[in-house]
């Protein structure tokens, strides 16, 4: 998805992961035809990881467009959540689970539900027709992730809202513990992202061919 692709095809639906949209908000300039992208882009939609807030607003403001976020993996075939048609997409939230589909947050070293409250951060538990069978010829891995329910626990760590709306917060086993305090590779990236967002594509966070045959020869 690119500023020139957009403004020429007159999509109507454009999906891609933050970073793609954080991308196409940099790529932006003057001679950017921004209101025929405006225009073309209808709806707009995210989901692989969790999306920053502020990049939510910049796009809102630039592209007259709300992302809707949702969320899945491959286990669960691969969607589990999704902003609902009928309400705006709140910004950051991954919307409530599709039909057919049941999601709570549980402990991360145990089956036991958390107690709710609107800051109580849970790993997620998926339960419906989309969750898969089990790992193939792994069945000790898969019961470590699926109960005698039915309940598969993803890995991932949320929240709730009053009114059923999840939020991610990260994974549950990417926690950055450093000297005496926790963090998140999200709450990284939302830093790189939103506070850093000129310094980030000349950093070399992906080493090109050239750079690593260069530290090959060093």
């Amino acid at each position: 998805m690119s500023s020139s692709s957009v403004a020429t095809d007159a999509k109507v639906c454009g999906c891609g992961v933050p970073t793609m949209y954080w991308g196409l908000l940099g790529a932006l300039d003057e001679r950017t035809d921004v209101d025929t992208i405006a225009k073309s882009l209808r709806l707009a939609i995210s989901g692989r990881s969790a999306f920053p807030v502020a990049i939510h607003r910049q796009v809102a403001t630039q592209l007259g467009v709300t992302i809707a976020e949702g969320y899945g993996l491959s286990e669960t075939s691969p969607v589990t959540s999704f902003a609902p048609r009928d309400e705006p997409p709140r910004l950051g939230s991954i919307g409530t689970p599709i039909p057919g589909v049941e999601m709570k947050l549980i402990e991360p070293d145990s089956w036991n539900p958390i107690e709710w409250t609107p800051d109580a951060v849970g790993e997620i538990a998926v339960r419906g027709h989309n969750v898969m069978k089990g790992y193939f010829r792994r069945p000790d891995a898969t019961a470590a992730v699926i109960d005698g329910d039915g309940w598969f626990r993803t890995g991932d760590l949320a929240r709730r809202d009053q009114d059923g709306y999840y939020y991610i917060v990260d994974r549950s086993k990417d926690l950055i513990i450093r000297v005496g305090s926790t963090s998140t590779p999200a709450r990284s990236r939302k830093y790189w992202c939103c506070t850093r967002r000129s310094a980030w594509p000349r950093s070399s966070v992906c080493p090109t061919r050239a750079t690593v045959r260069r530290s090959r020869r060093s």
